[in-house]
């Protein structure tokens, strides 16, 4: 017995008899065309899709890695020329080249220098994503 419905085997009733006998498709073409195969596409389509997201997103954790490395490579950079900037100024202030208002003076300026600029700080965070 079959349960039809516009043409479309769903459930296939196979007596002993029957399956003893040899006489049972239990798949026809028809069921593999039109059922299985676009199932198998669905879900290639759907595990490319998801192996496709998860690269992307790998790919732009490794660039935001770099840009963060980058920063602070150049931070690193930056502290140092500020500390040679103030070795130089407290050299000149020991050689009695500058007084010692100049020396607070320079210092100073060299400080608000070393502050972060927060427009540089805002511009990373919305690169990163933070």
């Amino acid at each position: 017995m079959y349960l039809k419905f516009a043409k479309f085997r769903f459930f296939h009733y196979v007596s002993i008899s029957q399956r003893n006998s040899g006489n049972v498709t239990l798949m026809e073409s028809f069921d593999f065309t039109f059922f299985v195969l676009p199932l198998g596409i669905i879900v290639f389509v759907l595990v490319a899709g998801i192996l496709y997201k998860v690269k992307k997103e790998e790919i732009e954790q490794e660039r935001k890695v770099k840009r963060i490395c980058a920063y602070l490579k150049e931070r690193v950079k930056q502290r140092g020329l500020v500390e040679r900037e103030l070795a130089h100024i407290d050299k000149l202030l020991k050689d009695n080249s500058i007084d010692k208002s100049t020396h607070e003076r320079l210092k100073f300026v060299i400080k608000m220098n070393e502050i972060e600029d927060p427009e540089a700080i805002d511009a990373l965070s919305i690169r990163t994503g933070k």
